[in-house]
């Protein structure tokens, strides 16, 4: 091209606002409040949330741990959805460990749950903290099924083998359980001494002790096949990330999350394509469609074909902050650590949370060149995720055993 038709196309461009404008603006206009209530999500953005999530197989809530409101937004979600036909929540913990949680809430509730992590703390990951203890009892009294999905946690073994000692299915079965248990509450309390996770089970268990230990619940039943299958396959993820396999770690995890959500819906009778619905709360780069910055696809792809193949679709939801305040009370910014979430964090006001719809920025940011670093990552959050929900402020959650020197 030459002549006219050149000069023309570069006044065009030339004419055209800043992008960073043009991202400022489409999101200021697809920005709505809303607040959390007793009774669930208020305001114009809690009934666009409930509106988008109610028509979707499956809601995924990406979050970045351990803060309060996260948990209370859930809560509030979960609310609002049972009457639109959700039934399931779906958990970053371990299956067996959650179970024998869910167990325990179902006799005795909160108390049971808090009693309970008290005894064995770190041995299921997030249940923990007071609020995402409340979620899930508020969950179960709510009539939802709870679902545990990510490998089981590092201090997990002291529950699970526990759990084996009362079902074993004759002596010799209970002394070989019961050795490893005395090796796993060893090793944890060194833990709980320096914080060091070198002599946790997970980690000094060889693949000869769990075949010993397998050998002696030959035939014990499917409750003892289960425990057995999550520590063997969650002594392989842990394995990985201590041999310095950081890939290997991640892709393993990923691929028995994976199965675990698959297998929670074969063990409720339902196929894959089924209409189950079902919120899940994880880890923002488990959360999102696609594959993750981690280059791998994670339960929030899965959670979107098995959406699309069920002829329903999936709602993606990134849940952050402009800032966070830690246990003593200082503040920490995000906007250092996270230049791509600077346009969030300008049209996040003090007074209360807001959603923004991340829909309108994907052709935006795709048919325009010449983006920044920071507009290039805010891109593939838009492509990732469906909506942005940022809070004004984040506060630690409530621990129940604090971490060792901590």
């Amino acid at each position: 091209m030459t002549g006219p038709l050149v000069v023309a196309l570069a006044l065009s461009v030339a004419q055209q606002p800043p992008l960073d404008s043009l991202v400022h603006a489409t999101l200021e206009a697809h920005r709505r409040p809303f607040a959390v209530a007793s009774g669930g999500l208020t305001g114009p953005g809690g009934e666009w949330l409930l509106e988008r999530a109610g028509a979707a197989r499956f809601t995924l809530i990406g979050e970045s741990h351990l803060n309060a409101e996260t948990p209370a937004f859930t809560t509030a979600l979960l609310r609002g959805l049972r009457p639109r036909g959700y039934s399931a929540y779906v958990t970053e913990t371990g299956p067996e460990s959650t179970r024998l949680f869910v167990d325990a809430l179902r006799g005795g509730g909160f108390d049971a749950g808090e009693a309970m992590m008290a005894d064995l703390p770190f041995s299921i990951a997030f249940f923990d903290q007071r609020e995402e203890l409340r979620t899930v009892v508020d969950a179960l009294e709510m009539g939802y099924d709870i679902w545990g999905v990510d490998q089981e946690f590092i201090g997990s073994p002291r529950l699970l083998l526990r759990r084996l000692v009362a079902i074993a299915p004759n002596e010799g079965a209970r002394a070989v359980a019961q050795a490893m248990l005395d090796r796993a509450m060893e090793g944890f309390q060194l833990f709980l001494a320096d914080g060091d996770q070198s002599a946790a089970f997970m980690v000094t268990a060889t693949g000869e002790d769990l075949h010993a230990l397998a050998s002696a619940f030959a035939g014990a039943g499917d409750e003892a096949d289960r425990i057995l299958a999550q520590l063997r396959a969650s002594h392989g993820v842990y394995h990985a990330y201590f041999e310095g396999r950081y890939y290997d770690n991640n892709a393993t995890r990923v691929d028995l999350i994976r199965r675990n959500l698959l297998a929670h819906m074969e063990r409720a009778g339902e196929s894959p394509l089924s209409d189950r619905r079902a919120l899940i709360k994880a880890g923002s780069i488990h959360a999102g469609r696609g594959r993750t910055p981690m280059r791998v696809f994670d339960i929030g792809a899965l959670a979107a074909e098995l959406a699309f193949a069920s002829g329903l679709e999936s709602f993606h939801v990134n849940v952050l902050t402009t800032e966070s305040v830690d246990a003593a009370g200082a503040l920490r910014s995000w906007r250092e650590q996270s230049p791509e979430l600077a346009p969030f964090m300008d049209l996040t006001p003090e007074t209360g949370p807001v959603v923004f719809d991340l829909r309108p920025l994907r052709a935006l940011l795709s048919d325009r060149g010449g983006k920044s670093e920071a507009l290039e990552e805010l891109q593939d959050i838009a492509l990732r995720f469906d909506a942005m929900v940022m809070y004004p402020r984040f506060h630690r959650a409530d621990a129940i055993t604090p971490m060792p020197g901590g």
